[in-house]
């Protein structure tokens, strides 16, 4: 069976949901998030704003070096280091070798990740690797950054005041064609000078002309990630910035949704310890009437539901019985990580065939997913139908169609890639996304049995839970209760 291709610029734009898919539509295209990504930044630190004001050694406590560093002290670092085999007028020190107090009460992260625009969720740490000195009129060309290790994206440079200062000794930076270089040189007798840049970009240092260049080196580490960090992180983060402005109002309903549970100050610990008796439910019977018909007024229209579900055609074939988050390869790889990682949706894989009860001339209008695989690759019986005109985003490109429709002009470049027959064939890979706030009543209505399942293998496990785990328990059951009220007659005769 085959699917008609959709020309999204023919749709109406004046409804939310279209609007929305027009903007996903565009993700697709990797090589366009570049610019929405500041890739490297530099900035002077005040010394009287940082409390870094000395460091010691390990194996020479006795000796302190306070900043600004004086140039005897220059010396006995240099004899206390190792010299790069490289160059002669490189040195470094191990970070494992400064005392720990020198980090204890100095963070960079919370600058990094504002000036560098990373997302808000995105929990960063800067972890100290080595303090290197430069000395000498020569280029160094050498990697900054330590070895791979797990949650690394990047790396940042604390330049420490020095006394004398140094002239020369930028950092250059260099990314998807595009250059930077950072200056750093004035007022280095007296000032920090802070700067980072993703592992997607080469670097190099100027010859340091007069003086010298002290800088303790940083890695950093995505604690929170969900997955491997991608290659090419800016073309993630800009990817991840137009999704959020394409799905906004998600996003803006999960926050809402948020406060409005923090604000109701409902303690689902002590609910579950003190539950409500029979007779204090009997004596207010008309507040508990009340309560059950707001908790109604909050179930999700039907069609509401599915015209907030979207898809995307994977690129590569799959064998349904081994199809898995694990096993993605290529583009579906590293746009389903995309996606994984955006805290306010749900994502699943499925296969979507045709419809029996829907062919509209030989194509399929409407398509078919029966069970659907989420993040956690567990596989989940979930039956929905879904319209390729209103929730269709695209097929994911491969690399080489991605080149193609780049050298095309702008007004050449269709919304997303259609293969050279113009139709797709069913069954075929793909990946769902949904708001997460609609998550537990999409499986109510569409998944109904696999739900109860879910979460009666949640109840056994109770004790183990911490309180974070039982509020989002508590509130899943509480979104159950609602809908088996405002829809008891699907909820009989589906399950």
């Amino acid at each position: 069976m085959q699917i008609a291709s959709t020309n999204l610029c023919a749709v109406n734009s004046k409804y939310d949901g279209f609007i929305q898919r027009e903007h996903l539509s565009e993700v697709l295209d990797f090589e366009n998030q570049r610019k929405l990504i500041d890739f490297a930044w530099g900035s002077e630190m005040i010394s009287e704003n940082t409390c870094l004001k000395s460091f010691k050694m390990k194996e020479h406590q006795e000796i302190s070096f306070p900043i600004p560093v004086s140039k005897q002290n220059i010396r006995i670092l240099k004899e206390i280091s190792e010299c790069r085999l490289s160059s002669r007028h490189t040195w470094e020190i191990e970070a494992s070798k400064i005392c720990d107090s020198t980090f204890e009460d100095f963070n960079l992260s919370s600058l990094v990740v504002h000036n560098l625009q990373l997302p808000e969720e995105m929990k960063v740490t800067a972890k100290c690797t080595k303090l290197v000195l430069y000395d000498g009129k020569k280029c160094f060309i050498h990697n900054l950054s330590s070895c791979w290790i797990g949650g690394k994206f990047g790396t940042a440079t604390l330049q420490l005041p020095v006394e004398g200062g140094h002239e020369g000794g930028s950092l250059n930076v260099q990314y998807g064609g595009r250059k930077k270089r950072l200056e750093s040189h004035k007022s280095s007798d007296a000032v920090f000078y802070l700067s980072a840049f993703f592992d997607s970009c080469e670097h190099f240092i100027e010859p340091v002309l007069q003086g010298y260049k002290l800088v303790l080196v940083y890695d950093l580490l995505w604690t929170n990630v969900k997955t491997g960090i991608p290659k090419d992180f800016p073309v993630f983060l800009g990817a991840i910035k137009k999704i959020k402005e394409s799905l906004e109002p998600w996003l803006r309903n999960q926050l809402l949704k948020s406060k409005m549970e923090n604000e109701n100050g409902e303690n689902p610990k002590e609910e579950l310890e003190t539950p409500t008796t029979t007779s204090e439910i009997h004596r207010d019977s008309s507040e508990v009437k009340n309560h059950l018909e707001k908790r109604q007024d909050s179930v999700i229209a039907e069609r509401t539901l599915t015209e907030n579900v979207f898809f995307f055609v994977l690129q590569e074939s799959y064998d349904e019985q081994i199809l898995s988050f694990e096993l993605l390869r290529g583009q579906d790889r590293v746009f389903a990580d995309l996606l994984l990682n955006c805290d306010f949706l749900d994502v699943h894989l499925a296969m979507a065939s045709q419809s029996s009860s829907t062919n509209i001339n030989g194509k399929a209008e409407v398509l078919e997913v029966t069970r659907v695989i989420d993040s956690d690759d567990v596989t989940r019986n979930l039956s929905i139908q879904l319209k390729w005109e209103k929730n269709v985003v695209g097929l994911i490109k491969s690399d080489q169609e991605r080149k193609v429709s780049n050298e095309k002009s702008e007004k050449d470049i269709v919304m997303f890639v259609i293969p050279k027959s113009g139709k797709i064939n069913l069954p075929c890979g793909v990946l769902l996304i949904w708001p997460k706030h609609h998550s537990v009543q999409m499986y109510c209505r569409y998944g109904f049995h696999s739900f109860l399942i879910r979460m009666s293998k949640s109840l056994t496990s109770l004790a183990k839970w911490k309180d974070h785990t039982r509020t989002e328990a508590i509130g899943d059951l509480s979104q159950l209760i609602s809908y088996c009220c405002a829809e008891p007659r699907k909820v009989w005769t589906k399950s």
